[in-house]
């Protein structure tokens, strides 16, 4: 299988703000995909519906393991109204060499041993796929034909509100940053002198209904029986005034807490970068390798050095002499 090979070009970023590489560069990725992968279920089937092979998504999907379905029939999983439809579009396919529709059927999970006696569920999968002519290993000159199926879940409820929100959220992205285009490009109005914002502020203030007093208040001086509440609480008009310093401390203690939070915030790498030799894409650090900097991992690049200054002083002596 084809992979990433020491003697071809180093990946660089191709922009600073948006990381971005090509993951077919890696070594072994066909694999990677396949190891995984485990939202849906890989089979590789023979003409017999015989399962030849099962992706990693098996025991998280259905709770079967490996061992469990390897050289078991297939359509013995299925539900038995579905079994007759699945096996007719399965023969069909591979009749006429063409790539099988979606069909759903009903799938029987592992039985779960937590009920007595244990039962088992069943899960609509969507399976489709084609059928492939491969070389046997044992016996090269005769091709084997088998059917290679994707099984992917049907989505319950659950999964359609997850991925309803994940639409939402990514519109809502969007329309921030239009909102902040369009506050960009408006022209920006002249600052108001602090006689009209003093005015305009109390006239919002006492605009409001229901903060108008129904009946008019009497100034005439009016005798109270007073008492030490009465005493230390402030005046009506007093509910109007300014907090006071207990607020501009609390206000200060909020922003330095925010100080500390944008602080801790982890900074994103705007950069990615493969090694040219191990393939790996995490590194603590890059190092320079034969076709320029940061094209090897700190491992390959400690290597590659050794083995430089070595070759260096082995010409070196040989000039010398």
């Amino acid at each position: 299988m084809a992979g990433f090979e020491p003697g071809n070009s180093p990946l660089l970023p191709l922009s600073n703000s948006v990381p971005s590489f090509e993951f077919g560069k890696r070594k072994r990725w066909a694999d990677l995909v396949i190891t995984e992968l485990v939202d849906v279920l890989l089979l590789v089937l023979s003409p017999q519906a015989t399962v030849l092979y099962c992706g990693n998504g098996l025991k998280g999907l259905l709770g079967w393991n490996d061992t469990d379905l390897i050289d078991y029939d297939f359509a013995d999983l299925l539900n038995a109204e579905d079994k007759d439809g699945f096996l007719q579009a399965f023969q069909e396919s591979l009749r006429t060499g063409n790539p099988m529709a979606s069909y759903y059927v009903r799938v029987r999970t592992s039985p779960s041993t937590l009920s007595d006696p244990p039962t088992s569920e069943e899960l609509v999968f969507e399976v489709n796929g084609r059928p492939q002519i491969i070389e046997a290993d044992d016996n090269p000159a005769a091709p084997m034909q088998v059917f290679f199926a994707v099984a992917k879940p049907h989505p319950n409820k659950n999964v359609a509100m997850l991925d309803t929100f994940l639409d939402l959220q990514e519109e809502h992205d969007r329309l921030q940053h239009r909102v902040a285009e369009l506050r960009a490009r408006a022209p920006r109005s002249p600052p108001a002198s602090p006689a009209s914002s003093h005015a305009s502020s109390q006239t919002s203030m006492y605009a409001t209904t229901s903060m108008v007093p129904k009946h008019p208040i009497s100034h005439s001086p009016q005798t109270y029986p007073t008492s030490p509440v009465d005493e230390i609480s402030p005046s009506p008009s007093g509910h109007f005034d300014n907090p006071g310093p207990a607020t501009s401390t609390k206000n200060e203690d909020d922003d330095d807490q925010l100080k500390k939070k944008k602080a801790q915030k982890k900074v994103v790498p705007t950069e990615q970068y493969v090694c040219i030799t191990c393939g790996r894409t995490d590194s603590p650090e890059w190092r320079k390798g034969p076709l320029g900097p940061k094209t090897l991992c700190n491992a390959c690049g400690l290597r590659w050095a050794k083995q430089a200054k070595v070759q260096k002083l082995t010409e070196e002596s040989a000039n010398a002499s």
